[in-house]
């Protein structure tokens, strides 16, 4: 959760990490569209959709994009789809949902965090927290679905991931979908789903579950079709930590829920905060929680379709009170057997307390066993004491990989832009940042009406394009709060001639096309 003001982050410790290098790379951005409303088809004045933090490009079909969103309001998770390379948006004909499990999320406050992922052959899966009536995160006995579909979303087949009316009380509540990754290198899809789970809600006091909070992964080697029980990743550390000259077990923390979620080639990467353990924590006159200390960042490897774990500090202590939303993604560039990258937001563990944030890149050039130092993608003047936070990646498949997050640079009160940099050498220089948002979103009406933003933005890339997306209130007043999914293009190089849509929007829209110049402007047509 970030507050949204400029006047917060201008009273912050400039501390920072040491810039990436900066500079021309490969490609560039020939043109950036106006903003597209993305959500339009929903005209009810309290719709309240979170951000489309994930979104997916076919590897099969440029033209194809698709974004997981949820309506905060009634609590339903939808899937949004281009057919056009980003520049017109549809909900798709079915919800991806299971008629007994038809809800996903609880409050108008929380992250809803479904994830969507390609697999082979136009297969799409979609994973997401899932309940009925009477259940919900205040009753607790929430469970987690994926649903998958080759078409787009006309149709659905849906499998439980974990069904916590399945389990004996007092059942789980499962929080969220913040980790997807498929393996298309085996004979069948391998999916893997992190997340989180606690039953505070329902274990009676003195239980031994009450205070049990467990990050996870659950893997399907069959496509998809069924699960294995979710593996706890906090079982496979080892490691420790000290407060106050005592030692504790470092495990994985489950706010904002966790893990983040990566596989390519048989490995699969799951990052999260670290911290000591929930059910035996250190005394709070020596430990001020997760969001008030440093800790170290963890991850977890497993080579072996996710049934046993290996598990490191990924990083020094860091604070990640703004939020460690961790963009992670596999591109061939960099090195021999390619590379894995991740962004995270955080602040360097030797700041006198948690300030503004960078956007933090690592990479690993070993399949995930050894990682480089950070270095801060936002170009930024640390001393203007702006915050960038909420990043979000994605991965092209010529290798370009894309960063998007929130960021409030020269911007004032509860108003955020979105902006993003780009690397066609594996992470190790990136482009300047680019400012994508066509105007700033204001956060002091919406779903995070309090200025506490908890909506992160999404990118999808493919090989001419990135789409780009965020939650938007623009639409919004004191009494409706409306909150819309608005997005953008970024496109690098035209589409293939046999698949190009550009021409094709601008003469329809435009109506009169002469000697490839468009006579009549359009509202795609914005350059930076």
């Amino acid at each position: 959760m970030v507050a949204a003001s400029s006047a917060v982050a201008g009273a912050q410790s400039a501390t920072a990490y040491p810039k990436a290098t900066f500079g021309p790379q490969e490609v560039g951005v020939e043109r950036l569209t106006d903003g597209i409303h993305m959500t339009k088809e929903d005209t009810t004045p309290t719709r309240g959709y979170t951000g489309p933090t994930s979104m997916a490009a076919s590897p099969d079909n440029p033209r194809v994009v698709v974004a997981a969103t949820a309506d905060l309001r009634t609590r339903l998770c939808h899937l949004l789809v281009s057919t056009d390379a980003g520049l017109t948006w549809n909900f798709s004909a079915e919800r991806p949902a299971s008629p007994d499990y038809p809800n996903c999320t609880n409050n108008s406050s929380g992250v809803a965090q479904p994830q969507v992922a390609w697999g082979r052959d136009g297969t799409l899966y979609y994973a997401s927290q899932a309940y009925g009536e009477g259940e919900g995160g205040r009753e607790g006995v929430t469970s987690i679905i994926l649903a998958r579909t080759t078409d787009l979303g006309e149709t659905w087949t849906t499998t439980l991931v974990s069904d916590a009316r399945a389990q004996p009380d007092p059942k789980p509540e499962n929080t969220g979908v913040p980790g997807l990754a498929v393996d298309t290198s085996g004979e069948q899809d391998a999916i893997y789903v992190g997340f989180s789970r606690d039953w505070s809600a329902t274990a009676p006091d003195g239980h031994p579950l009450e205070d049990q909070e467990e990050v996870v992964v659950a893997a399907s080697t069959d496509g998809g079709n069924s699960f294995g029980e979710p593996v706890n990743l906090n079982a496979y550390s080892s490691l420790t930590m000290s407060v106050a000259g005592q030692p504790y077990p470092l495990h994985f923390q489950t706010a904002f829920t966790r893990p983040f979620v990566a596989a390519h080639d048989g490995v699969v990467l799951a990052v999260g905060d670290g911290g000591p353990p929930s059910d035996d924590p250190p005394p709070e006159e020596v430990y001020d929680g997760i969001f008030g200390e440093a800790d170290p960042l963890m991850v977890a490897r497993s080579t072996d379709q996710g049934r046993k774990w290996t598990v490191s500090e990924l990083s020094t202590p860091v604070y990640t009170a703004a939020g460690s939303q961790t963009g992670m993604g596999w591109t061939p560039e960099g090195g021999p057997d390619g590379t894995f990258v991740l962004a995270y937001a955080a602040t360097p563990g030797d700041a006198p307390k948690a300030g503004r944030t960078d956007i933090v890149v690592r990479r690993s050039t070993d399949g995930g066993v050894s990682w480089t130092e950070p270095v801060a993608i936002n170009d930024d003047d640390p001393s203007d004491g702006y915050t960038s936070f909420y990043p979000q990646l994605d991965v092209a498949p010529n290798g370009r990989v894309d960063v998007i997050w929130h960021d409030n640079r020269q911007q004032s009160d509860f108003l955020i832009e979105v902006r993003s940099t780009y690397s066609t050498d594996g992470g190790a220089t990136w482009a300047p940042n680019m400012g994508v948002t066509d105007q700033p979103i204001n956060f002091s009406v919406g779903a995070s009406s309090t200025g506490d933003v908890r909506q992160p933005p999404g990118v999808a890339s493919a090989d001419s394009y990135a789409a780009i997306a965020w939650p938007d209130t623009r639409f919004a007043d004191e009494q409706t709060q409306t909150q819309d999914n608005f997005g953008v293009v970024a496109q690098f190089s035209p589409l293939p001639a046999q698949e190009s849509i550009w021409p094709t929007i601008a003469a329809v829209v435009g109506g009169l096309v002469l000697a490839g110049i468009v006579l009549l402007g359009i509202q795609f047509a914005r350059k930076r």
